[in-house]
C-alpha cells in the first residue's frame, strides 16, 4: 500500500493505493480499527472480492480501468449507531458523485434509489455504505465503484451497465474524478438541501415502477406503484397501485 499525492479535503487524511486487493471496504475497515484519520481513502486498481449492496451481488470491473475506492468517516457519538449507516448516506454520496460527473463531463445523471447512478438509463456507478463500531467509536465506510474506461461488460451486464469512456468516446482520468469527488463529498455531507437536490435527479420520480421488496422468510415480491419522493431520512415515498396511501420503504430495488 502506497500513499498518493492526491489532495484530500479532510486535513491529515491519507489517500492509499493498492494495485490489487480483496476489497477496499475490508482494507478500510482494518484502517478504521487501527485508528486512521477521518477521511482516509483506500483506492485500488482491481478488487478480487468487490461486492454490491445485496449479499448475492458482486462488483465486476476490469483491472486498472475504473475508479474503485472507500472513504472512512469517523463520527464520535455515532452515525446511525452501531446498527447501520443512515439510509440517506448512499443518496448523499450519490449526489456528490452526480455533481462531480455533471461538472467534469456535462452529463445528465440520475440517482436510482437507494445507491446507483444512471446515465442514459444504464448503471454508471454504485455506492455501498457500512456502519462500524469499535468500543465507543462509530464510523461509516462509503465505497464507490465508478465505470470509467471499461469498454466491454459481462454478457449479463452488457445492456445494463455503461462507462464514461463509452459515453464520451475517449478515456478519462480516474484520479481527476477522485480529487473532485472528495471535495464535493466533503461539502455535500454538510448540505442541508441534499434531499431536494437528489429528488431533482431521482430516477422514476412521479412514474409508475415495479419495486422488488424483501418479504418474511427471505421471499421477494414485486410491488407496482408510483415513486413520490424521499423522506428526510432517505427512505423512499412509494404509493402502491390502486391506493391513495403513500408508504415509506427502507429497502428494495426499483425494476
Amino acid at each position: 500500500m502506497i500513499t498518493l499525492p492526491v489532495e484530500n479535503p479532510w486535513p491529515g487524511a491519507p489517500v492509499y493505493f493498492k494495485k490489487k486487493t480483496g476489497s477496499t471496504m475490508e482494507d478500510a475497515r482494518r484502517l478504521f480499527l487501527t485508528g486512521c484519520p477521518d477521511g482516509t481513502v483506500v483506492l485500488t486498481g482491481f478488487q478480487e472480492r468487490g461486492r454490491g449492496r445485496m449479499a448475492d451481488r458482486s462488483w465486476s470491473a476490469e483491472e486498472g480501468k475504473n475508479l474503485l475506492f472507500t472513504v472512512v468517516l469517523r463520527a464520535p457519538g455515532g452515525v446511525g449507531g452501531p446498527g447501520g449507516a443512515p439510509q440517506r448516506l448512499p443518496l448523499v454520496a450519490g449526489l456528490a458523485l452526480a455533481v462531480t460527473v455533471e461538472r467534469l463531463y456535462s452529463l445528465p445523471v440520475q440517482l436510482k434509489w437507494p445507491n446507483d447512478l444512471l446515465v442514459e438509463g444504464k448503471k454508471l456507478a454504485g455506492i455501498l455504505c457500512e456502519a462500524l463500531a469499535e468500543g465507543e467509536s462509530f464510523g461509516v465506510l462509503i465505497g464507490f465503484g465508478v465505470n470509467c474506461n471499461q469498454i466491454s461488460f459481462p454478457e449479463d451486464l452488457e445492456q445494463k451497465a455503461i462507462s464514461l469512456s463509452r459515453i464520451l468516446d475517449r478515456e478519462v482520468d480516474p484520479r481527476v474524478i477522485l480529487k473532485e469527488l472528495l471535495k464535493v463529498l466533503r461539502a455535500t455531507l454538510d448540505d442541508s438541501g441534499w434531499k431536494s437536490k437528489v429528488e431533482q435527479r431521482l430516477f422514476g420520480l412521479g412514474r409508475e415502477v415495479f419495486l422488488h421488496t424483501p418479504q418474511a422468510a427471505g421471499s421477494l415480491r414485486d410491488q407496482r406503484g408510483v415513486i413520490r419522493g424521499l423522506n428526510s431520512d432517505g427512505s423512499l415515498l412509494f404509493q402502491p397501485a390502486g391506493t391513495l396511501e403513500v408508504i415509506s420503504l427502507y429497502t428494495g430495488e426499483i425494476r
